[in-house]
């Protein structure tokens, strides 16, 4: 199975939206934290995209 980036930026939207948990600076300083960590992620994937695309590209007209 294997999930795209959309379906992994919007399961990341939900998972930073749940903040019921959140009711003291401690558990605010780990929701903040767990936001953050799932920005990177999505950040990092987009990147990889980003450069597996461009890569491809250089193959495509290196091979024409």
């Amino acid at each position: 199975m294997y999930i795209t980036l959309e379906e992994l930026k919007n399961a990341v939207q939900d998972i930073k939206q749940d903040d019921e948990w959140v009711n003291d600076s401690h558990s605010k300083s780990e929701h903040d934290g767990v936001c953050n960590g799932l920005d990177m992620l999505v950040r990092h994937f987009e990147e990889v995209k980003e450069l597996v695309w461009w890569e491809n590209l250089k193959t495509d007209i290196t091979s024409s």
